[in-house]
């Protein structure tokens, strides 16, 4: 009988119907009410003969079912109802992400690029059922475009160039497949090659390659 489980914000925003044709025989009318999944169908008043379309649940966030009611020209009835409908009617929404403990600094280093830590720490979201990660450049726009996973580590290989800004993208989606959200933690920049020194020139009396006396004392 339904269509669905899941009822999102495009969803309530359709004039299509949200159950089908009921299984049933005898009656000559047929009557829907949404209530809440909790509800006994007998008890409820006030049926439509309208089957409810998603605008039905616009104003709506949680369990659900249509309860259906069938009458007969006798009077007689009998009540049905759906499976329960899960309505969600609010997108995720991203507040932020921590960086993680090896780039609170604002820098992953060579020890930090070869080490297993997270890079980003705490995240602050509300609506979302799955939120997944990808490490990204500091100019990328975080967005569908990117392949998202479970948290990066410090030394994921898509950290590579040397003095690199970096940050972590995170998709933020729900099970009603309402619009994901998309946020990303502050950067760091990677330093990958460690500093070298290839020379010290002497100078000054020293550059000569000799010490006199005068500059002993």
């Amino acid at each position: 009988m339904l269509f669905r489980s899941y009822i999102n914000i495009t969803d309530s925003l359709s004039a299509l119907a949200m159950v089908g044709t009921p299984s049933a025989s005898g009656q000559t009318s047929t009557g829907y009410k949404v209530v809440l999944s909790t509800a006994t169908c007998s008890t409820e008043s006030s049926y439509s003969a309208s089957v409810p379309s998603g605008s039905a649940f616009a104003s709506l966030n949680g369990d659900y079912k249509v309860c259906v009611e069938l009458s007969d020209d006798s009077g007689n009835k009998a009540y049905g109802a759906s499976p329960v409908i899960h309505v969600d009617t609010t997108a995720p929404s991203f507040t932020s992400l921590a960086l993680g403990t090896d780039t609170i600094d604002g820098y992953l280093s060579i020890s930090e690029h070869q080490a297993t830590t997270a890079l980003a720490g705490s995240l602050v979201a509300t609506g979302y059922d799955l939120a997944e990660y990808a490490v990204a450049t500091n100019a990328t726009t975080c967005n569908g475009s990117l392949s998202y996973g479970a948290m990066p580590l410090g030394n994921d290989s898509g950290i590579s160039v040397q003095g690199t800004s970096y940050k972590v993208c995170v998709k933020l989606t729900d099970t009603a497949g309402n619009t994901p959200a998309y946020g990303a933690s502050g950067a760091f920049i990677a330093l990958l090659t460690a500093p070298s020194c290839s020379s010290v020139a002497l100078t000054n009396a020293a550059s000569d390659g000799f010490r006199s006396e005068e500059h002993t004392s």
